[in-house]
């Protein structure tokens, strides 16, 4: 028997990055080396190149109109905003591959519209606590096969209408709870 040891894994890691010296208006940090002590973390002795997406608003900003989110450039865009009079639109788009979707700081929206990412698992709205709009459904979440995590915990629905559909994977979901309740 043969035991080949390629060495130290090479890993990547993200982290937001406040505003400052590296992102005025913040961002997300990619940091990247190798694993030497063999723990598949990415340990702060262990960065090698650290490299900026800055985000072109400022954190608090509010944005008029709907908000369509087709690229990770897009959610970079606006996920510094707290408050978005118009819609979020994620539907179907052919270059946004990822799994995780994240706006940290969105407090409220007209609506949001979540549709057909096939690799999406984790949808996360941490401090939303309302939708505006006065046409239904205000929230669609559906056709999302991998997704396991919705979050939003301060979520409060005033009017319109909830839809979750297609998402088999997600057995703890906020929203139904909160539209078998109202």
């Amino acid at each position: 028997a043969y035991v080949c040891s390629l060495g130290p894994a090479s890993l990547v890691r993200t982290d937001p990055e406040a505003p400052g010296a590296n992102c005025l208006n913040g961002g997300v940090g990619i940091r990247s080396g190798k694993d030497a002590d063999g723990n598949r973390l990415l340990d702060a002795s262990e960065v090698s190149s650290t490299q900026y997406i800055c985000s072109t608003q400022a954190i608090g900003t509010l944005i008029e109109g709907d908000v369509q989110v087709t690229n990770l450039a897009d959610i970079e865009r606006f996920r510094f905003a707290s408050r978005i009079s118009g819609a979020i639109i994620i539907r179907d788009p052919r270059d946004l591959n990822v799994t995780s979707i994240e706006f940290p700081f969105l407090t409220s929206v007209g609506r949001f519209e979540i549709v057909y990412l096939e690799r999406l698992q984790s949808l996360s709205f941490p401090v939303l606590r309302e939708t505006t709009s006065i046409y239904a459904p205000n929230v669609i979440v559906a056709a999302l096969p991998a997704l396991t995590t919705l979050n939003m915990p301060h979520f409060k629905r005033k009017r319109g209408l909830l839809h979750v559909t297609n998402c088999p994977q997600l057995s703890d979901c906020p929203l139904r709870k909160l539209h078998a309740t109202l």
